[in-house]
């Protein structure tokens, strides 16, 4: 039912990480190593239970545990021991001029609307 849904999640957190220039980047390093891991991920996972079957034919599972809990960790550390380092680094844009925003409200320049000249009749 959850399947593929640490996947988003992992994409959703990195997303947020990263400027927004660097989104494109981001999603294709993403993708290649999507595609790299599961080269070596179904190989190993056969292999371990070809050895185990006979024993332990679960084993696969606690794989799947141990390779779950280093993102975790991962998670963890970008959200509880460094949160400072990834506050949102881009500079804020300012309002266009004869715009100004003090607190909620939004007040317009009155010397701004007055600054094209009329039409003489």
């Amino acid at each position: 039912m959850m399947h593929g849904a640490g996947v988003a999640v992992a994409k959703s957190i990195a997303s947020k990480i990263v400027l927004n220039n660097e989104l494109g980047q981001l999603n294709s390093v993403m993708a290649v190593s999507e595609n790299v891991i599961v080269l070596g991920i179904y190989p190993l996972y056969n292999y371990v239970y070809r050895q185990t079957f006979q024993t332990f034919a679960g084993s696969f599972f606690l794989l799947s545990a141990v390779m779950g809990v280093i993102p975790l960790v991962l998670f963890i550390y970008v959200f509880l021991v460094e949160p400072a380092e990834f506050v949102e680094k881009e500079p804020k844009k300012s309002p266009p001029s004869g715009i100004s925003i003090i607190g909620d409200s939004l007040k317009i320049d009155s010397t701004q609307q007055n600054a094209t000249p009329e039409k003489q009749v």
